[in-house]
């Protein structure tokens, strides 16, 4: 149904969080092929900056994102800060009617809300880089947050800082 196909995108998008946010193991991993991936975004016109064993990834037209390492993938990985409205009851109920439709629509990004009540999104592919599969990652990643905050403009900029 509706309600429980809302539900389990509801509990994917937490458990998302919960991998983004977990401590990895002692031996931290390491994101395979990151010079080849800093240089496709580079490509595709992102300033890229290595740092803690990701890369942190910054343009001027698509949302900016953080690249990592996450058992065996790689994960895309942004936080968008929200209005402290949704942190009242309403106001979070409200939010998370919003994220479930995002989750509906979008093909590869998750969306939630994480324990601050900020937007995160994310998305985790496995295996190593190949250059044609990134590139449409990378494209559809950036049509999935495009196509979800403009489905309701309105809702998005109230939940948005």
């Amino acid at each position: 149904t509706g309600v429980a196909d809302m539900n389990r995108l509801a509990i994917l998008g937490l458990v998302f969080a919960a991998l983004a946010a977990a401590p990895l193991s002692a031996r931290a991993e390491e994101l395979a092929d990151a010079d080849t991936i800093a240089k496709h975004l580079e490509f595709f016109g992102y300033k890229v900056v290595t740092k803690d064993g990701g890369i942190q990834a910054e343009h001027p037209q698509n949302v900016n994102f953080n690249v990592k390492p996450l058992r065996g993938g790689t994960l895309f990985l942004t936080y968008f800060p929200t209005e402290d409205a949704t942190r009242s009851a309403a106001g979070r109920k409200d939010s998370l009617e919003l994220v479930n439709d995002f989750n509906q629509n979008s093909v590869l990004t998750n969306f939630y809300i994480d324990k601050d009540g900020d937007l995160g999104a994310s998305a985790w592919f496995p295996g190593r880089y190949e250059k044609a599969t990134f590139g449409a990652l990378v494209e559809r990643w950036n049509s999935d947050i495009q196509e979800a905050f403009q489905r309701h403009p309105e809702r998005t900029r109230a939940l948005l800082r």
